[in-house]
């Protein structure tokens, strides 16, 4: 399948309006970005969750090279999401698509 921005932007909405029904939800980020010279849609957001009885911070970073898409998603409660946000980032930064042969 080809991917584009339009699709990026689809899959992220279809994700998004699973959590925008539950209580307190809150769309921190949601924008374009590009990683490694490829496209990416990132979303940002926080919610809470009623299993945990506590609030929820997501990251979600759509990254493709037009033929494959890879998904980074990054989940913690908002107290510790500042820690290890830096360790997350450098792992998209770090991401390459293997070439095809």
């Amino acid at each position: 399948q080809n991917f584009d921005l339009k699709n990026l932007v689809s899959i992220s909405t279809e994700q998004l309006s699973v959590y925008k029904v539950l209580p307190g939800f809150k769309l921190l980020e949601n924008g374009t970005a590009n990683i490694n010279n490829n496209i990416a849609h990132i979303i940002e957001y926080s919610y809470y969750n009623p299993n945990f009885r506590g609030t929820m911070h997501e990251k979600r970073v759509y990254v493709t090279n037009s033929e494959d898409l890879t998904i980074f998603e990054y989940s913690t409660n908002p107290m510790k999401y500042q820690q290890y946000l830096p360790v997350f980032e450098k792992m998209i930064e770090s991401y390459k698509f293997q070439k095809k042969r």
